[in-house]
């Protein structure tokens, strides 16, 4: 098997969220838009290897009654996770209002941006989200400790991997403090690949000051609440928006992508108000929960393509080949500009097989980059490749003409491990790796 990664090839770029995106301009928000509200994101633990239910029980309402006695003056909402059960009859819910809303985690917290003081959760990732955006986002790791078992809380550990101190509560003896952005690196990635400067130009602050500060008491100094300007991926989306041909084409499959498009969206329009712009949307369980109104006006167009899993069950290899045929018929021109951020999926696998558009980018985050592209492969320990998949990715694939890739589960159910065969940034023209601001 092939290195993930050419290392001769200098076009793997660090970026950041384009979170910052959110914060451009606007005018000071009234009163009654100050934040004061807190989020709370509950856990679907009954689904959670190794977890002891009872324990998670205690721990939440623990977590939930340091939260109210921190945040008296504050509405709390708590956002359950969408595979809860019943779970929250287990916790005190009092003084507590449960969200109605049932978009997804990152789709709430952008609605919402200019109400919200605060997020917490056990263990989502939404938290981690919420600190990119630019929120006071936190986790309480030491209750997670008490509730899962070694393997569990290891594997939570290498998802939060790289947040800053401030966004771990250990105890309840724990001040809170604001969370700070972490600083963009200034060297080379790894050794291997250019690093641009995705901070600012030195002769101007890195900092952009939003109206929202001002009625939090930030205005006299540098916000370090704000997700850092990543000047490099602004230039980057102003040179698709000047590109005088073809569309953008956008896939995403998970939506918790689909604020970061419409983000990157808005930014292109700006610039180039006639640019047809689409979203491919590879259908995830999470698009339930989605209200196509909330979205749909950003794109020119939206398709949908079914997930595919890999199986030799003959209805799901039927569904595959109707997926390859619907992929090979698919509208992507030469001329197109197409960003993927489904890393390794069966619909992207077919797209960048089967067409060649003028620029082809991937997007994922370094964490996902660090773990599926290193130079070592998973503790087998961990994780396993089923039989039906050892024969999608070493026979099936090529036959149908895709690149070969590599799949394997991981038995905690926490991250699974996939990447290509080749290397990664052969297949593209571009990388870009999404910094844990």
């Amino acid at each position: 098997m092939e290195q993930a990664i050419n290392q001769n090839k200098k076009n793997i770029f660090k970026i950041l969220s384009p979170y910052f995106l959110m914060h451009k301009g606007g005018d000071e928000l009234s009163a009654d838009e100050q934040a004061k509200i807190v989020i709370f994101f509950g856990a679907n633990w009954k689904d959670l290897p190794g977890a002891d239910w009872n324990k998670f029980a205690e721990v939440t309402n623990q977590a939930l009654r340091f939260i109210k006695e921190n945040f008296s003056e504050h509405k709390i909402y708590y956002k359950p996770h969408p595979a809860e059960t019943d779970e929250p009859e287990s916790l005190d819910l009092s003084g507590v209002e449960v969200a109605k809303d049932t978009s997804i985690a990152e789709f709430f917290l952008w609605k919402n941006a200019s109400r919200i003081r605060s997020v917490f959760s056990i263990c989502s990732m939404a938290s981690a989200s919420a600190h990119r955006m630019g929120f006071d986002a936190y986790i309480f790791r030491g209750f997670l400790k008490q509730a899962v078992d070694v393997k569990t809380f290891e594997g939570y550990g290498e998802c939060f991997r790289g947040l800053p101190d401030e966004f771990f509560i250990d105890n309840l003896d724990q001040k809170i403090t604001e969370n700070e952005p972490l600083p963009a690196a200034s060297s080379g990635v790894s050794g291997w690949a250019p690093l641009r400067d995705v901070s600012a130009p030195p002769t101007q602050s890195h900092c952009v000051l939003h109206p929202r500060n001002k009625l939090r008491g930030i205005a006299d100094e540098c916000n370090k609440k704000m997700p850092l300007k990543d000047y490099f991926l602004e230039s980057e989306l102003k040179e698709l928006a000047m590109e005088k041909s073809g569309r953008i084409q956008f896939l995403i499959g998970d939506p918790n992508f689909l604020v970061e498009v419409i983000l990157m969206t808005n930014l292109i329009r700006l610039i180039n108000p006639m640019k047809k712009i689409n979203l491919i949307i590879m259908e995830h369980h999470r698009w339930q929960v989605m209200n196509p109104d909330d979205f749909k006006s950003y794109f020119d167009q939206i398709y949908f393509f079914p997930r595919i899993f890999y199986s030799m069950r003959p209805q799901k290899i039927i569904n595959a080949l109707k997926t390859v045929r619907s992929a090979k018929s698919f509208d992507i021109k030469d001329d197109d500009i197409f960003i993927g951020l489904t890393f390794t999926s069966f619909v992207e696998n077919c797209l960048i097989s089967f067409h060649k558009p003028k620029i082809k980018i991937a997007i994922l985050p370094q964490s996902t980059f660090d773990f599926c592209c290193g130079a070592t492969m998973p503790d087998r320990r961990n994780y396993f490749r089923r039989k039906s998949i050892f024969l999608w990715n070493e026979f099936i694939e090529p036959i149908l003409g895709l690149n070969k890739s590599v799949f394997m589960e991981d038995r905690r159910r926490i991250v699974n491990y996939s990447r290509y065969r080749k290397p990664l940034n052969d297949l593209y023209d571009k990388v870009f790796l999404l910094q844990a601001q």
